[in-house]
């Protein structure tokens, strides 16, 4: 989590530990505005903090680079930032996931130092007029975000928790154009040491937020690359109407209602290419890899034939009145980079 709004929000069904001992609480105190980790990064102030920890924003003394630290307490039973270290490692260069600088322990934390990112989508949406994305900034989230799901896939691990507080865009107006997914401390295996898909366990149990949860998710199954490309197309949704079908509902209702929202339903909330699209993720089971080329072909289609350009502003580039704002036009992004990140 690399920005103070995604910190301060936390969904009430959310499905995590809330425990908070007092003694991670002190050492996450010692972290302080001047100090300095790996004797080149200075601490320049606290970010927010929540049950895995803390973040704070620093600078690099050498190159003046602004970045985040992600710590949490040495002691902590299971070390979330383990995890996300581990995945990041393999995914440093990708386009959708932010950069591992360093990482370590000191101060009596363990720590990693990531790129400061931007807004999470959830915040970018509740700013918006009428709390929605256009089908335009939607469709064209969705191509990065498939794109970042189908990296983290790639090297055998499903994130379990895909959601607009898990995707943010990049820090500054040059990179305010690019989706990131973050936050990998619900991420799971699903291949052996050989890239085989393991044999699913019978009841792992929840995992993930009811709200975005896949079907198989509220029955308590094993959760594959399929359940991942469910929550997108739950998040694709939200984004397009501010709100979803169930948002009202208690959670032994969710399951019901996710079984009954037929293929249909979707189409009237999202563009007809995507009845394609639910139809592939009807056929697939957890051993099945998504043909993510064929769901990145139907939303292509879609944009172009709603007649939407690439290079048109997102919402979030639109200033309050209405107008372009002038960040969109005099962006520095490579127009190459941007054709990539939508292809």
């Amino acid at each position: 989590l690399c920005c103070i709004q995604l910190l301060a929000r936390i969904h009430s069904n959310l499905m995590m530990s809330s425990s908070d001992s007092s003694s991670e609480s002190d050492s996450l105190s010692f972290l302080e505005e001047g100090m300095l980790l790996k004797d080149q990064w200075l601490i320049l102030e606290k970010l927010g903090s929540g049950n895995f920890g803390a973040v704070y924003k620093c600078e690099n003394q050498s190159t003046k680079e602004i970045a985040a630290v992600k710590a949490e307490d040495v002691n902590r039973e299971e070390s979330a930032l383990a995890l996300e270290i581990h995945i990041l490692k393999l995914l440093q260069g990708r386009k959708h996931v932010c950069q591992l600088y360093s990482y370590g322990t000191c101060f009596g934390l363990n720590f990693m130092i990531i790129s400061l990112l931007g807004k999470s989508l959830w915040e970018l949406q509740t700013e918006t007029p009428d709390g929605r994305f256009s089908i335009s900034t939607c469709l064209r989230i969705g191509v990065q975000s498939l794109h970042a799901l189908k990296a983290l896939h790639s090297v055998g691990y499903v994130h379990r928790d895909v959601k607009t507080d898990n995707l943010t865009i990049g820090y500054g107006e040059v990179e305010e154009r690019r989706i990131y997914l973050i936050d990998f401390g619900l991420a799971k295996r699903y291949t052996d040491e050989n890239g085989n898909v393991r044999h699913p366990r019978r009841k792992p149990g929840f995992r993930g937020t009811s709200t975005y949860a896949s079907i198989r998710a509220h029955k308590q199954e094993e959760l594959g690359r399929v359940d991942d490309l469910w929550s997108w197309l739950y998040t694709m949704m939200e984004m397009a109407t501010g709100r979803l079908p169930w948002n009202d509902l208690k959670k032994e209702k969710l399951l019901e209602a996710k079984i009954t929202f037929g293929v249909e339903d979707i189409c009237k909330i999202l563009p007809i290419e995507f009845e394609e699209i639910v139809l592939h993720l009807l056929s697939l089971t957890f051993y099945d890899c998504p043909n993510y080329d064929f769901i990145n072909r139907m939303i292509q289609n879609a944009f172009k034939r709603l007649g939407f350009c690439r290079s048109d502003p997102y919402d979030w580039q639109i200033a309050a009145d209405g107008k372009q704002s002038e960040l969109n036009t005099k962006s520095e992004m490579n127009r190459d980079d941007e054709k990539q990140l939508l292809s």
